[in-house]
């Protein structure tokens, strides 16, 4: 794909397996929200000087391959059948050379390469008219030809209706073709469809003498959904030596605009994360987004300064990003991406706090809490002076490398204006610490910070220990 003004140009490449290659973008999409190009006729179109070099099926002037290579996914089948049963298909009740059974051959074919650009390339026939000399046409012989007949791939049955393609090719794995027909409607690998006629309109835009084909082709008791069918042919095929027959032209152009069309209405979610937090060592928000093929670029706004670009590169399948914030403060923080057209998803915010959580400290209960909690666990006299024995616990303490322990006596109510009788840095795996002296009838606060890797401390945390007599 090329960049040109924000948006995709379509290659050659991109448009012989552009359900393939634009998967990821247009994979959140269901089979009828697509603009699917499609040719009228299509079993008598067929261009000698564009042949399908992987069409292995040895049919001659196959026209099968011209068109799937061109951007067609949807063939419009008109099937005449003898009275031997034989199927062929047919201009105005007048059959052509082309058989059923070449179509289904070359399918397989076309299935059947190693490579994997092709497996989410989903094919629907059509069959819009049949036709037989003695109004005996035989339903369940053309069903069963091509649901026997296809043996490198087979049919999506019409309950993946409600999927959209990148549930489709998860759910149903190898099958890539979608029967259109209004008989055998009580198959469940027939979709049947309400004919409702060619319209004239733009589809996407600007060539007004082309037409769109709606049609009922999903059907079940949950809900009726339109596909619409984008014919990029025009003209009715012409009568070659008794036999129907075209070089038909093809609007490449109005191909390329029914893709784009698809990518344009793809919905474009916000990025999912995988992990976000706030890392209070390093003072940086990190976000751990998960994969997405269609994003080109992440667009960040923090604390409402406007969004940053972030391009989009991918470590062990995930994309990470670091952002530095100052600690101490809490924060909203809204992220976005960009695709490869330009196109801009919904919004994720996430609202970050950069404060460190406090030690815990109470004078009862050690009760579950994560951080360490101390109370105290003794005071005794000795020689006339009292000494405190402060005990922690510290189950879940293990952010911290060290805990802090400073006792102050306290001149009045704040604790600022207070006397350092005891600043001590103890490993968090001691068990707990003894001061003194400690005078009966003054009040005294134990502050407790956690020290973590790097030397930066938590908010600390205090309780004061009362007016013993």
């Amino acid at each position: 794909m090329d960049m040109q003004s924000g948006k995709i140009i379509a290659t050659d490449v991109d448009v012989k397996y552009w359900m393939t290659s634009l998967h990821p973008l247009v994979g959140t999409l269901k089979l009828h929200e697509l603009k699917i190009p499609s040719t009228q006729h299509s079993g008598l179109i067929e261009c000698e000087s564009q042949q399908d070099e992987s069409n292995e099926s040895g049919s001659t002037g196959s026209p099968w391959g011209f068109q799937i290579e061109a951007g067609i996914r949807a063939l419009d089948l008109r099937i005449y059948q003898n009275e031997e049963g034989d199927c062929f298909f047919h201009y105005n009740n007048l059959p052509s050379e082309h058989s059923v059974q070449s179509l289904i051959d070359w399918c397989n074919a076309y299935y059947s390469a190693s490579e994997l650009i092709i497996n989410n390339e989903i094919i629907v026939l059509h069959i819009h008219d049949c036709f037989s000399p003695r109004d005996q046409f035989n339903d369940t012989q053309l069903r069963d030809l091509f649901v026997n007949g296809l043996r490198s791939t087979s049919l999506i049955p019409r309950r993946a209706a409600l999927l959209n393609l990148i549930q489709i090719h998860q759910d149903y794995p190898g099958k890539n073709i979608v029967l259109s027909w209004d008989r055998c409607v009580d198959d469940d690998l027939i979709w049947p469809y309400r004919w409702q006629g060619w319209i004239k309109a733009d589809v996407p835009v600007g060539i007004e003498h082309k037409a769109t084909l709606p049609l009922f082709l999903i059907c079940n008791a949950v809900t009726e959904c339109i596909s619409t069918l984008v014919v990029v042919n025009a003209g009715p095929p012409v009568i070659t030596a008794g036999q129907p027959g075209a070089c038909s032209e093809l609007d490449h152009g109005l191909i390329e605009k029914c893709i784009n069309y698809n990518l344009d209405a793809a919905p474009f979610y916000a990025p999912e994360l995988e992990q976000s937090g706030y890392n209070y060592v390093s003072g940086k928000v990190y976000l751990i987004v998960k994969p997405n093929a269609r994003v080109m670029q992440y667009q960040i706004d923090l604390l409402g300064r406007g969004f940053a670009v972030y391009p989009h590169t991918p470590s062990n399948g995930y994309h990470n990003i670091e952002l530095p914030v100052a600690r101490d403060q809490v924060f909203i923080l809204t992220i976005r991406a960009m695709d490869v057209r330009g196109k801009i998803s919904d919004s994720s915010t996430i609202r970050f706090n950069a404060s460190a959580p406090a030690p815990v400290l109470e004078l009862g209960n050690f009760g579950d809490s994560r951080m360490p909690k101390v109370k105290p666990l003794m005071i005794q006299g000795m020689g006339g002076v009292f000494h405190v024995s402060i005990m922690w616990d510290i189950n879940g303490a293990s952010d911290f490398d060290w805990v802090q322990v400073i006792v102050i006596q306290l001149q009045g109510e704040g604790i600022d204006a207070g006397l350092v009788v005891f600043d001590k840095t103890h490993s968090r795996t001691s068990m707990g610490i003894t001061f003194y002296p400690y005078i009966v009838g003054k009040t005294y606060a134990v502050v407790v910070l956690g020290i973590y890797p790097g030397g930066w401390e938590s908010k600390p945390a205090w309780v004061k220990l009362g007016r013993w007599s």
